[in-house]
């Protein structure tokens, strides 16, 4: 039993190395220039050790997305549980995101590049299948929020999912906007300026 669990902890460790390097080798050359011998080097293992937990490199890269997507979720469930009231929670959340933006340059600039190719062949399809389950998944966690503080009170009665998605669209899109101006995409600034955007909107209070 001690073994099993003991090479089961091995097994992981290698695929997060292993996906560890894929990332570092996609960010600097992207998907069609990156290459499994290139990442098995940076990794230190031999190229047939990537086909023991990827069917090939398209799966490794959606694999990596997926991982990335999956820390998103985690650390907003994190910030959703917190015994804080909810307009709180929006601006931690908002935070969050940004942070994690931030945090990971590398692969939204690697998003940004390689996007563009993959609507134009099957992948989409594929990338979209896999990853809208967990997209899902972010949008009930912000939106079970947004449904908490409806029902406390905080927020006005709305449609959740979609002022989820619009939550995820309007960070996601301040973080582009300073990536594309090489500003800091966490500014505190920022936070404040899209937390009051999403709990008061644009209407003039003395009107």
């Amino acid at each position: 039993m001690k073994k099993a669990r003991r090479r089961e902890r091995e097994r992981l460790a290698k695929r997060q190395e292993i996906l560890k390097a894929a990332r570092e080798v996609f960010a600097a050359k992207g998907l069609h220039a990156a290459t499994l011998e290139e990442i098995a080097a940076r990794a230190e293992f031999a190229k047939g050790t990537l086909y023991c937990y990827f069917k090939n490199k398209d799966d490794l890269f959606l694999s990596m997305l997926i991982e990335e997507i999956t820390g998103l979720c985690r650390d907003l469930k994190s910030v959703a549980a917190l015994p804080i009231p909810p307009p709180r929670r929006l601006e931690e959340m908002v935070r969050t995101m940004l942070r994690l933006f931030e945090e990971n340059v590398d692969l939204m600039k690697l998003m940004v590049r390689e996007r563009p190719g993959m609507i134009a062949d099957k992948r989409q399809g594929r990338v979209e299948k896999r990853l809208q389950p967990l997209f899902q998944e972010l949008v009930e966690v912000v939106g079970g929020m947004i449904e908490e503080g409806v029902k406390q009170g905080f927020f006005r009665k709305v449609d959740v999912k979609r002022t989820a998605i619009v939550f995820f669209n309007l960070v996601h899109g301040s973080a582009m906007n300073s990536l594309w101006k090489r500003q800091r995409i966490a500014d505190e600034s920022e936070v404040s300026y899209l937390t009051d955007v999403l709990l008061h909107g644009i209407e003039s209070r003395t009107g």
